[in-house]
């Protein structure tokens, strides 16, 4: 299994040691292999353009999941186009929503081909700093986070804060369901997180039932979601739909896979699942409406 790190120069030597490694911390997936991609200039900044050929770089190589442990404010085509690539040759994205503890998830997290993972302590309450807003999938521990030291390969009393963690400890997980099916496509993976992470765990005036905006659908459960990974076929496609107007809507009536899975229609040309928004899926046959963006 190849994960792909690309982050910030420091970020990118302590964010390893989550997935894998061998020596000083226990990874989440100790048998995954790891890329880290740099992508910052000699000056140590990062750019939307040095991103894109980080990410252009790991689907050359053949990643699997892209960790990308980063914040931008605006959304930029370069690294959207090249995330939509990821995403059309199978490659997981995971993006950080970012440390500002305000209602605006940043890119590359807001992209709807990516898993926009926010940060929670050890109380299980959204990490103060953490960013939220509509488009967070789930949560992940984002606090007192235990990390490698980037100039000392013996000391392992270093920690910080921050969703970069959180997305690192996400990535891992996706890692474990690849390994667990290689044949998960992002979609399926991203509701398999949806499925299985645990909700109302936080404070319960922002962790409400079913998916908020504060946690998304909730805290990542490594355990649960690999015992839905299993059992997960690929999805079948279910017929071509070309929607006309802002807003159309459909009726599904078939009955669900035994795997909990869904079909796939085709959105003015492109895949997305049946939902209220491109790349959101619905496990219950019904009317949904979708709104595509103008």
């Amino acid at each position: 299994m190849l994960c792909a790190f690309s982050a910030p120069w420091s970020n990118s030597v302590y964010l390893n040691g989550y997935p894998a490694n061998e020596i000083g911390f226990a990874g989440v997936n100790p048998n995954a292999n790891i890329m880290v991609l740099k992508d910052s200039d000699s000056l140590k900044q990062s750019n939307t353009t040095l991103t894109a050929k980080a990410i252009d770089y790991a689907i050359k190589m053949g990643a699997k999941v892209i960790n990308l442990s980063l914040y931008g404010e605006n959304t930029n085509q370069t690294e959207y186009d090249v995330i939509k690539r990821a995403n059309n040759n199978n490659i997981t994205t995971v993006a950080g929503c970012g440390n500002n503890g305000t209602e605006k998830i940043g890119y590359p997290a807001a992209y709807e081909e990516t898993i926009a993972v926010g940060g929670t302590g050890p109380d299980d309450k959204r990490y103060s700093a953490s960013n939220y807003g509509a488009e967070i999938d789930i949560v992940a521990p984002g606090m007192y986070i235990f990390k490698l030291d980037e100039t000392d390969t013996s000391r392992y009393n270093l920690y910080s804060d921050g969703t970069s963690h959180s997305t690192a400890y996400t990535t891992g997980v996706v890692s474990l369901l690849l390994s667990k099916n290689p044949t998960l496509t992002p979609a399926q993976i991203k509701e398999i997180l949806h499925q299985s992470a645990d909700d109302q765990v936080g404070d319960p005036s922002e962790d409400t039932k079913g998916w908020d905006k504060y946690f998304g659908y909730g805290r990542l459960n490594a355990y649960n979601a690999l015992k839905l990974a299993s059992g997960v076929t690929k999805p079948q496609r279910l017929r071509q739909i070309t929607l006309a107007k802002p807003q159309t809507n459909l009726t599904f009536t078939n009955t669900l896979q035994k795997d909990g899975m869904r079909y796939y229609y085709t959105l003015a040309g492109r895949m997305a699942a049946a939902a209220a928004a491109p790349g959101r899926v619905h496990v219950t046959p019904g009317l949904y409406v979708h709104r595509p963006q103008e």
